[in-house]
C-alpha cells in the first residue's frame, strides 16, 4: 500500500514501519510544515511505497521516477529515501526498502 502524507500530523500512528522509517517521514513533513504547509502552500509530498506495484502507483500519478533523476539517495537501516525535485519549490520524498528500490534502477541514477 502506497502511503502519501503531506504534514508531520499525518505521519503519526503510521504502523508497521521501522522507527527510523517514521521519523525520516516526521523530518521530511516538518520542512513542509515549516516552509509551505503554515503559509497555505503545496511544498510537496513523502511517499512511502512498500513493493514494485507501490513503485508503479507513483509512476502514474506522481513522478515518473524512470526518468527524473534523484537530488539525493539517504539509506536509512535498509529503506532508502530519494529525494525529487521536479519543479521549483515542489518535492517528493519516496521512502521504501532498500531491494525494492534496487528492483526498479533508482540507484542507478545517481
Amino acid at each position: 500500500m502506497l502511503h502519501k502524507f503531506r504534514t508531520k500530523s499525518e505521519v503519526t500512528g503510521l504502523p508497521d514501519f521501522p522507527d527510523s522509517v517514521i521519523l525520516e517521514a516526521e523530518r521530511i513533513t516538518a520542512v513542509l510544515d515549516t516552509c509551505y504547509n503554515r503559509f497555505g502552500y503545496d511544498g510537496g509530498y513523502v511517499l512511502i511505497a512498500e513493493n514494485v506495484a507501490d513503485l508503479q502507483e507513483v509512476k502514474a500519478h506522481y513522478i515518473d521516477y524512470t526518468t527524473e533523476p534523484p537530488e539525493v539517495i539517504r539509506e536509512i537501516n535498509g529503506f532508502a529515501s530519494v529525494l525529487y525535485l521536479p519543479a521549483t519549490e515542489y518535492s517528493i520524498s519516496l521512502i521504501m526498502p532498500v531491494e525494492v528500490m534496487k528492483e526498479v534502477g533508482i540507484h542507478e541514477q545517481v
